[in-house]
């Protein structure tokens, strides 16, 4: 479970310091879930800032998919 928690940790760190420093004058848009942030990110143009919690890999897939993942050390959250 570290690894997933690392890779959300990851994902929040990209979505708080990398993107808007990336996109000069884009409007800011704050998600407060996973599913918000991948359906925001699939967008051009966008700022996206995370509100502060903790994320859950398990609000968009379910326990079976998560095993199998791990089961297959396939450990890419997302292709956006």
């Amino acid at each position: 479970m570290s690894m997933y928690r690392l890779c959300l940790l990851f994902l929040g760190l990209m979505a708080t310091l990398v993107l808007p420093s990336c996109r000069g004058g884009a409007a800011e848009v704050k998600v407060s879930d996973l599913a918000s942030l991948i359906r925001e990110a699939a967008g051009d143009g966008r700022t996206i800032r995370m509100t502060p919690g903790t994320y859950r890999l398990s609000d968009i897939e379910n326990d079976q998919s998560i095993e199998a993942r791990r089961k297959a050390k396939d450990f890419v959250l997302m292709a956006i």
